[in-house]
């Protein structure tokens, strides 16, 4: 992010992979016609919205802005303050039912310690003197840190300037809630904040990734694993084979989770070890400790991973040399070989989190060119691609309670999981009368109505429905199948059969011959309930 025509297709990209609905960007420097265009689909893919606040009397310096991602957050009836140009902006976005989400984007200055205590109190006395909501949320560059523990090796910053953000935060009722909950830990942390009444919406269903669909172990097991369920023989009527396909769908479905999670790439796998090498030096864990040649430079690093010289020891005042000289002389026995080991870590830290921006920046740069690719390929043509990024981005409605009003007492669900079984029991028991109580009664009426029926005449499509299914009529069914779609509850999309079906041809095709799924359930027949 260099120079804003190249930083914001990143911010984009960044956003949109990383599922972040909101962020505060400091050092904008954008005019009103650079935040349109930006806006616009050749620049920010329609997913950006942009509130900028810049210093008009210095306006290529400083700039901070609030940046939301169309696609996943509310960008329409925003209300938006600028508090103090180029330097703090308030934003209010409305949130889940009648909730709103009030959001406090800063760059403070980073000149002085005098200018960074000056731009926190004088947002101390606009929230004292003017009347604004309070933030629920405070984002961006505060060029401070409150703890010494978020630098490595530690080091506080000034005093007045720390205390000056201590009383904005009081005031507000603002907590660092990552420091509260790990007060020792050193990590790059975000948040995703969830409204009192927003509804518990679980992981999801899992699905079998395209990828492995190219994968030749993956495939390789599969059509093994189909070939020795498909000739077992049937010791009873319980082994027919569709007991047996669902043994083969299941078997799979838990091969596939555990190839995919040996099957990411050789810069994902990369970048894992590193961030494990990392961490287990930023948290002095035993037996983590990276077994490179460490200099002993003396360097800090911040929470984001930045590497900065460390700054020199204060000045001794003249005539307490000799006072100080004893206490130093004992503190550097007792403390100097652990100062320099928590140097050596700190510099070899700061080495692997460069490493592992790299590898981020390689991973990020792989997906923009996918992306351009697609839309130099697609973009002149009607595809799921050049639709989806041509449509204007509406946030979802999110239901936070379904309610059942036709039991004593009612029903409230605010699981997504519960909410769908709530759902099924309403329109099951829609179709529910008082036959359901007896069945065997029901299976009597159900024989005589039959038996009254006759003939049932020649309604349109009756006669297809007597014809005996070939494995012709199964093969078009596939080759029909549109691809690109939601997998069924056992995870296995479309394009697994389409690709197991195309191994099998060429098997065939080698062997001269085959057994055929489609003529053993033509002559066994399919078992109740399989």
């Amino acid at each position: 992010m260099r120079n804003k025509e190249d930083k914001w297709p990143h911010l984009s990209c960044l956003m949109f992979n990383e599922h972040i609905g909101i962020m505060a960007v400091g050092e904008t420097h954008l005019t009103e016609a650079q935040i349109e265009e930006i806006e616009d689909a050749a620049v920010g893919r329609k997913r950006l919205r942009i509130f900028n606040s810049i210093d008009p009397d210095h306006p290529n310096k400083g700039g901070v802005a609030v940046v939301l991602n169309r696609d996943i957050t509310n960008t329409e009836n925003i209300k938006v303050r600028r508090l103090i140009p180029g330097r703090a902006i308030l934003v209010t976005i409305p949130w889940h039912d009648k909730l709103t989400l009030t959001v406090l984007a800063v760059y403070a200055p980073a000149g002085s310690a005098a200018e960074n205590r000056a731009f926190w109190e004088e947002l101390h006395r606009l929230w004292m003197t003017e009347n604004l909501p309070v933030p629920d949320v405070m984002l961006g560059d505060m060029n401070i840190v409150e703890d010494a523990v978020d630098r490595l090796p530690h080091r506080t910053d000034d005093a007045d300037a720390t205390h000056a953000l201590a009383d904005l935060k009081r005031i507000l009722e603002l907590k660092d809630g990552w420091r509260m909950t790990y007060p020792d830990t050193k990590e790059l942390t975000s948040v995703n904040i969830c409204g009192p009444g927003a509804p518990y919406i679980g992981p999801g269903r899992y699905a079998i990734p395209l990828y492995l669909m190219n994968n030749v172990t993956f495939m390789e097991y599969a059509v093994k694993t189909g070939a020795q369920i498909f000739d077992e023989e049937e010791s009873n009527e319980s082994e027919n084979i569709q007991v047996r396909f669902k043994k083969f769908k299941d078997m799979v479905g838990t091969f596939a989770k555990a190839r995919a999670s040996l099957t990411i790439g050789a810069l994902e796998q990369k970048k894992l070890k590193l961030q494990k090498e990392r961490n287990g030096l930023l948290e002095n864990k035993p037996g983590n400790t990276s077994t490179r040649e460490t200099p002993t430079i003396e360097v800090e690093i911040t929470r984001d991973g930045a590497e900065r010289p460390a700054p020199p020891p204060p000045l001794t005042p003249p005539g307490e040399e000799s006072s100080v000289a004893s206490s130093e002389d004992e503190d550097r026995s007792q403390n100097g070989s652990e100062g320099e080991k928590t140097r050596a870590r700190a510099m070899e830290a700061a080495k692997l989190q460069r490493e592992i921006n790299i590898i981020v920046s390689r991973q990020r740069a792989r997906k923009r060119m996918t992306t351009k690719i697609r839309y130099r390929t697609e973009m002149d043509y009607i595809t799921k691609f050049s639709v989806r990024v041509n449509k204007d981005t509406v946030p979802r409605d999110t239901l936070s309670t379904l309610t059942r009003t036709d039991t004593i007492p009612a029903q409230s669900k605010t699981r997504s999981d519960q909410m769908a079984e709530l759902a099924r029991d309403y329109h099951s028991d829609l179709q529910r009368d008082e036959s359901e109580d007896d069945l065997d009664r029901k299976d009597r009426d159900i024989e005589t109505v039959l038996a009254e029926m006759g003939n049932p005449g020649t309604a349109p499509g009756m006669q297809d429905l007597g014809k005996e299914l070939l494995e012709e009529d199964v093969l078009q069914a596939l080759r029909e199948s549109a691809s690109g779609k939601a997998a069924g509850l056992n995870g296995i999309p479309t394009e697994f059969w389409a690709k197991l079906h195309e191994l099998y041809m060429k098997a065939k095709k080698e062997e001269n011959g085959g057994r055929s799924a489609v003529a053993e359930t033509q002559q066994r027949g399919v078992r109740c309930g399989a």
